[in-house]
């Protein structure tokens, strides 16, 4: 499979006055953003081309493994048609969770997995993509231990996320 280019880095700023859960939630959808960002391969490739994008990604607390293949399945006018599939994966780790006091509580996660699939419109003289979208479906399980009493609670979620992305190329 060919490499591919990609965004190193990005920055969101927000308001001192955002609340930690949205925090968490913005600073989630920034990082999905960046990842969507121009992930053309180096090599010149043809329809029908994949190449795997791994990255390492912080989401909140949690630190996350991240592999996309991308497939060309059109390149018309230098505007690209990629199909996207994602997975992503996390070891047993140590988080701190916002809203939840130092100390109060030790949280671990124990797992989490997460699969997706979209598509995505990218001008090869953009840098952002015209138009994606991405459905992507998320497993994980988390265990919080009170310090002073040891009792311990374990929580299973399940999420499902759809995300459709629509920019305007400045002329």
């Amino acid at each position: 499979m060919p490499t591919a280019i990609f965004t190193q880095s990005s920055n969101l700023t927000l308001p001192e006055s955002v609340d930690p859960l949205s925090k968490t939630f913005l600073e989630q959808v920034s990082n999905s953003l960046e990842q969507m960002g121009s992930p053309v391969a180096q090599e010149a490739v043809g329809i029908g081309a994949k190449w795997r994008v791994s990255s390492q990604l912080k989401m909140g607390a949690i630190n996350i493994n991240q592999s996309a293949v991308y497939e060309l399945v059109s390149l018309k006018d230098n505007v690209a048609t990629l199909n996207i599939t994602v997975e992503q994966q996390a070891n047993a780790q140590e988080v701190t969770l916002p809203g939840i006091p130092t100390g109060s509580a030790n949280v671990s996660l124990k797992s989490l997995t997460s699969q997706g699939q979209g598509q995505m419109t990218q001008p090869l003289s953009s840098i952002m993509p015209t138009r994606s979208t991405m459905s992507m479906r998320s497993q994980n399980e988390m265990s919080i231990k009170e310090p002073d009493s040891g009792k311990e609670m374990t929580i299973g979620t399940q999420m499902s996320m759809q995300m459709d992305l629509e920019s305007k190329l400045s002329q």
